[in-house]
Parts: C-alpha cells; sequence; structure tokens
C-alpha cells in the first residue's frame, strides 16, 4: 500500500499562521487587531518595557535642589510622555518665572544626566517588566515587526534596553525617540 505524503506547509501557509498567532496576541479588551491588518507593534520604554520610572524620580528632586526647585511625585508622573529638555524647561520657567533660552536648557540638561548618570551606576540598571517584554518578544517570534517608541534621550534608552537584554529585540534603528 501508499502512505500519504506529509503535509509541508506552503510559504503562505506559514506565514498565515504567524499572523494568525499574532493576532491572537493583539487583543487589548475588546479590540482586536485581525492578522492581515497587523503590521507591527510599537511598546512604550519606560514604565512599560522596563521599570525605570522609581529610578528617574530622585534624580529630578536632586537636580532641582540645588536649583531652589522643588518636583513633586506627581509633578514627575505630570510630564510622562514630555522630551527632557521641554521638562527641564517647563520646571525651570514655571518655579521661576523667567524664560530661558534653548543654550540654558541644554545646560539644565547636562547638569541632569551627569545627575541621572551618577545614580544609574549607584543602583544599577532599571529592570525589564516581564509581562511586557514577554509579549514583545511573543510579536517578534511570530514574524511582527516590533519597535520601541520613548519621550526618553536616545543615549540613556539605548543603554537601558541594552542592560536589561533587549538590545536583540530593540536595536537602535527600532527605537523612535522624542527627544
Amino acid at each position: 500500500g501508499s502512505r500519504p505524503l506529509p503535509h509541508h506547509r506552503s510559504a503562505k501557509e506559514t506565514n498565515k499562521k504567524k499572523n494568525a498567532s499574532a493576532a491572537a496576541m493583539s487583543a487589548v479588551g475588546s479590540r482586536v487587531v485581525l492578522a492581515e491588518d497587523l503590521q507591527g507593534a510599537l511598546f512604550d520604554v519606560d514604565g512599560t518595557l522596563i521599570d525605570s520610572m522609581p529610578q528617574f524620580f530622585p534624580s529630578w528632586v536632586e537636580w532641582g535642589k540645588p536649583l531652589g526647585l522643588t518636583i513633586t511625585e506627581d509633578d514627575f508622573y505630570g510630564y510622562s510622555g514630555w522630551p527632557m529638555p521641554d521638562i527641564l524647561r517647563d520646571i525651570y520657567e514655571s518655579q521661576k518665572g523667567v524664560k530661558v533660552n534653548d543654550d540654558f536648557v541644554q545646560q539644565l540638561l547636562k547638569e541632569y544626566k551627569a545627575i541621572h548618570d551618577r545614580r544609574m551606576k549607584e543602583v544599577g540598571p532599571p529592570a525589564p517588566i516581564a509581562a511586557t517584554v514577554a509579549k514583545a518578544r511573543e510579536h517578534a517570534a511570530a514574524g511582527v515587526k516590533v519597535m520601541a517608541a520613548t519621550s526618553g534621550l536616545r543615549e540613556t534608552v539605548e543603554m537601558h534596553l541594552r542592560e536589561v537584554g533587549l538590545s536583540d529585540l530593540f536595536p537602535p534603528e527600532r527605537i523612535v525617540c522624542a527627544a
């Protein structure tokens, strides 16, 4: 007798299966992205992929103190999504009642970065957020292009992603920065 030949999936069938898996992963609440519509997955970095927010807040307080600026935790979280230069300008201008130029803002940013870099050496890198990282890796394994988006500073974001082992998933060309 003859035996049936094993079924080999065509490239089209394989891609269809990958996209179906990805589509199943692409449900948020009642919203579902269909496999044929899924073009990529975008992940925020700070507070979503990595637990960096608690490490940033003390740097803000330390930066503001010698300048006579007060930054509360509510202020800190209220600026979520803003680019750092805009945040520092807004804090300084609103609390000092003066307008500052871009060169001054760059000096504020330099001072903040020196404080934050020193603190990061003391406390170590932020931890990855396992559930989000797992979802990003599932998407990538299913053939879905993943990207990171952030209002953070590119050099800091790239360093943090590298330190937590995510630079394979999010190399520099897959990171979009507002700052």
